[in-house]
């Protein structure tokens, strides 16, 4: 399964301030992404596997695994 960058706004106000926006969702999955030597870009054009995410064992990645495997669920996928 992939994480695409459109899939940020699944985790907007999921165990986080219920004024976080997406906007600053995607800022600061920017810089998560830099710290781990990921490329944006590439993430923002192809996506990336959702293993890469669950790999990480951080909050942050698993809440997107979380909430993007509850969405395909929901969509029968």
């Amino acid at each position: 399964m992939i994480v695409y960058a459109k899939d940020l706004h699944l985790v907007v106000g999921l165990k986080l301030s219920p004024n976080t926006t997406f906007g600053c969702v995607r800022r600061n999955a920017r810089k998560w992404f830099a710290a781990r030597g990921w490329d944006w870009s590439a993430f923002v054009r192809d996506g990336r596997d959702i293993e890469d995410f669950r790999a990480t064992n951080d909050a942050f990645a698993l809440a997107l695994v979380a909430a993007v495997e509850k969405a395909e669920a929901e969509r029968g996928r």
